[in-house]
């Protein structure tokens, strides 16, 4: 849903409700995955009980009134996703956490948007776009999983510090990188 807010609704981001409920989900994830079992706790109470208060209606009410892009919209904001990517990636200094994080999103909006496009028109070449991209997300989700743990055990500063970026997960990018935007 965060995924066809951004990419499809006029503001392009996702309503703050939605972002606070994704948010504490990953937050419950990064504390079950790292062992923290009071944290663990205390936020998916926390995630329970934010999920029964009627947030499914209030979330869909939200959308409705948002809007959908316009395509012109819609191809401005690919655009500016593309050159954000090819942005970070030409950057003289290394790469932070949180940029790496950045880039898996941009990443993971891709995945939903070719996948949707998969869904209406079905094609080879859209299944191997996928493919693709799902190896690229997997390959840096396995990289953010440790960059996070590296937080929690304060081996990281997630904003500051410099990461090196394996060469297999850059060259992946650089290649998205350079297709069009209507990828």
């Amino acid at each position: 849903m965060r995924f066809a807010c951004a990419n499809c609704s006029e503001p392009h981001v996702y309503p703050d409700s939605l972002h606070a409920v994704t948010r504490l989900m990953g937050d419950f994830q990064d504390a079950f995955r790292s062992g923290r079992r009071f944290k663990s706790l205390k936020l998916g109470i926390r995630l329970v009980r934010q999920l029964q208060e009627d947030f499914l209606e209030s979330l869909r009410l939200e959308i409705e009134r948002t809007g959908l892009s316009s395509a012109h919209s819609f191809q401005h904001y690919r655009a500016g996703e593309q050159a954000h990517l090819a942005g970070i990636l030409q950057q003289e200094h290394p790469l932070t956490a949180r940029q790496f994080h950045e880039l898996r999103k941009i990443i993971s909006r891709r995945i939903a948007l070719n996948d949707t496009r998969r869904t209406l028109s079905p094609s080879a070449h859209l299944d191997a776009i996928s493919l693709y991209l799902a190896t690229i997300n997997g390959l840096m989700g396995r990289m953010h999983d440790e960059l996070v743990l590296k937080r929690v055990r304060k081996e990281l500063d997630y904003d500051l510090q410099p990461i090196d970026l394996p060469e297999e997960i850059a060259s992946r990018l650089q290649a998205v990188a350079r297709l069009d935007s209507a990828c």
